[in-house]
């Protein structure tokens, strides 16, 4: 309508928009906008743990990074041993991770309420 608000709901009317056109289909965009950002944020999230016993391998995080360092390629990842020094590092990455989302929430939330979300997700 004249304020730019959504009057129907048709996901399915003729395939996948997406919101191509700023003008007549801004909600669209905004619904995809926040969708990828929710998948982003998923998989950025939850990918690193089962990829943790790689990349503390390539990031030199290992206890035993000599021994590691002599090692293969292919048998750098079984030969890492992680105890002290290893976990503190990772439990402070993680603790980061954390601190940084909420940061970045409270922040979001914020300029979605100045800005909306249409104009603060799609800009």
């Amino acid at each position: 309508d004249e304020q730019g608000k959504c009057t129907e709901f048709n996901p399915f009317k003729g395939g996948l928009h997406c919101g191509k056109r700023v003008k007549t289909n801004p909600h669209m965009r905004a619904f995809w906008a926040a969708t990828l950002a929710f998948t982003l944020a998923f998989v950025g999230w939850f990918a690193f743990a089962p990829l943790l016993s790689v990349v503390r391998v390539d990031i030199g995080l290992c206890d035993n990074m000599e021994a590691v360092n002599l090692l293969p390629p292919e048998e750098r990842v079984s030969g890492c041993v992680c105890k002290l020094t290893c976990k503190q590092a990772i439990g402070n990455a993680n603790l980061a991770a954390v601190s940084f989302d909420v940061f970045t929430r409270f922040i979001m939330g914020s300029v979605i309420e100045y800005l909306g979300p249409r104009l603060a997700d799609c800009a």
